[in-house]
Protein backbone atom coordinates (compact mmCIF):
# COMPACT_ATOMS: atom_id res chain seq x y z
CA UNK A 1 0.00 0.00 0.00
CA UNK A 2 2.80 2.44 0.88
CA UNK A 3 6.03 2.48 -1.12
CA UNK A 4 8.53 3.61 1.52
CA UNK A 5 12.25 2.92 1.14
CA UNK A 6 13.05 3.44 4.83
CA UNK A 7 11.88 5.13 8.00
CA UNK A 8 14.17 6.47 10.69
CA UNK A 9 12.83 7.50 14.11
CA UNK A 10 14.91 10.40 15.37
CA UNK A 11 15.85 10.38 19.05
CA UNK A 12 16.43 14.16 19.26
CA UNK A 13 16.28 17.26 17.09
CA UNK A 14 20.04 17.01 16.52
CA UNK A 15 19.59 13.37 15.52
CA UNK A 16 16.86 14.34 13.02
CA UNK A 17 19.12 17.03 11.55
CA UNK A 18 21.97 14.52 11.15
CA UNK A 19 19.61 12.04 9.44
CA UNK A 20 18.37 14.72 7.03
CA UNK A 21 21.92 15.84 6.27
CA UNK A 22 22.85 12.23 5.52
CA UNK A 23 19.83 11.87 3.20
CA UNK A 24 18.75 15.30 1.89
CA UNK A 25 15.94 13.72 -0.13
CA UNK A 26 14.35 12.24 3.02
CA UNK A 27 10.94 13.57 4.06
CA UNK A 28 10.15 14.62 7.64
CA UNK A 29 7.09 12.92 9.08
CA UNK A 30 5.34 13.66 12.38
CA UNK A 31 1.68 12.66 12.34
CA UNK A 32 2.01 11.54 8.77
CA UNK A 33 -1.39 12.24 7.30
CA UNK A 34 -0.27 14.52 4.47
CA UNK A 35 2.93 12.58 3.74
CA UNK A 36 1.21 9.18 3.67
CA UNK A 37 -1.46 10.48 1.29
CA UNK A 38 1.26 11.72 -1.07
CA UNK A 39 3.06 8.38 -0.86
CA UNK A 40 -0.16 6.47 -1.58
CA UNK A 41 -0.84 8.74 -4.57
CA UNK A 42 2.65 7.99 -5.88
CA UNK A 43 3.93 11.57 -5.45
CA UNK A 44 6.54 10.49 -2.88
CA UNK A 45 6.80 6.80 -3.82
CA UNK A 46 10.02 5.14 -2.71
CA UNK A 47 10.98 7.95 -0.35
CA UNK A 48 12.87 7.70 2.91
CA UNK A 49 11.23 9.12 6.01
CA UNK A 50 12.65 10.74 9.13
CA UNK A 51 10.09 10.57 11.90
CA UNK A 52 10.03 13.34 14.51
CA UNK A 53 6.87 11.95 16.10
CA UNK A 54 8.59 11.09 19.39
CA UNK A 55 10.21 14.51 19.81
CA UNK A 56 7.22 16.18 21.42
CA UNK A 57 9.17 17.28 24.47
CA UNK A 58 11.61 19.22 22.28
CA UNK A 59 9.21 20.37 19.58
CA UNK A 60 5.94 21.14 21.37
CA UNK A 61 4.84 24.20 23.23
CA UNK A 62 3.94 27.83 22.94
CA UNK A 63 6.26 30.68 23.84
CA UNK A 64 6.19 34.43 23.51
CA UNK A 65 9.47 35.78 22.10
CA UNK A 66 11.09 38.93 23.46
CA UNK A 67 9.98 40.81 20.33
CA UNK A 68 6.34 39.77 20.93
CA UNK A 69 6.17 37.03 18.30
CA UNK A 70 4.17 33.96 19.24
CA UNK A 71 6.25 30.83 18.65
CA UNK A 72 4.39 27.54 18.29
CA UNK A 73 6.46 24.37 18.18
CA UNK A 74 5.94 22.17 15.10
CA UNK A 75 4.48 19.28 17.12
CA UNK A 76 2.08 21.47 19.09
CA UNK A 77 -1.54 20.53 18.49
CA UNK A 78 -4.34 23.07 18.21
CA UNK A 79 -5.55 21.86 21.57
CA UNK A 80 -2.06 22.48 22.93
CA UNK A 81 -2.25 26.08 21.78
CA UNK A 82 -5.71 26.74 23.16
CA UNK A 83 -5.48 24.76 26.41
CA UNK A 84 -1.78 24.99 27.18
CA UNK A 85 -1.08 25.19 30.92
CA UNK A 86 1.44 27.89 31.51
CA UNK A 87 1.01 29.23 27.99
CA UNK A 88 2.02 32.88 27.78
CA UNK A 89 -0.73 33.59 25.24
CA UNK A 90 -3.52 36.00 25.94
CA UNK A 91 -6.26 37.33 23.69
CA UNK A 92 -4.11 40.40 23.10
CA UNK A 93 -1.22 38.24 21.84
CA UNK A 94 -3.29 35.98 19.65
CA UNK A 95 -6.79 37.26 18.81
CA UNK A 96 -7.46 34.02 16.94
CA UNK A 97 -7.73 32.23 20.30
CA UNK A 98 -10.50 34.57 21.43
CA UNK A 99 -12.28 33.95 18.11
CA UNK A 100 -11.89 30.21 18.65
CA UNK A 101 -13.69 30.44 21.99
CA UNK A 102 -16.48 32.49 20.44
CA UNK A 103 -16.94 29.99 17.61
CA UNK A 104 -16.38 26.63 19.36
CA UNK A 105 -16.94 27.07 23.09
CA UNK A 106 -20.06 24.89 23.06
CA UNK A 107 -18.09 21.94 21.66
CA UNK A 108 -15.75 21.70 24.65
CA UNK A 109 -16.65 20.75 28.21
CA UNK A 110 -16.86 23.77 30.49
CA UNK A 111 -14.42 22.38 33.02
CA UNK A 112 -11.68 21.90 30.43
CA UNK A 113 -11.80 25.46 29.14
CA UNK A 114 -12.62 27.41 32.29
CA UNK A 115 -9.04 28.44 32.99
CA UNK A 116 -8.41 29.62 29.44
CA UNK A 117 -11.73 31.47 29.29
CA UNK A 118 -10.95 33.27 32.56
CA UNK A 119 -7.54 34.30 31.22
CA UNK A 120 -9.14 35.64 28.04
CA UNK A 121 -11.69 37.61 30.01
CA UNK A 122 -8.94 39.14 32.15
CA UNK A 123 -6.94 40.05 29.04
CA UNK A 124 -9.94 41.99 27.65
CA UNK A 125 -10.05 44.26 30.72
Amino acid sequence: MYDIASIYSARSVDDAIRALQADPAAVVIAGGTDVLIKIREGKLAGCSLVSIHELGEELSGVTLADNGDVEIGPLTTFRGVTFSDGSPLTAADAPVIEQFWQDYEAEFPKDSNAKAKNELELAKK
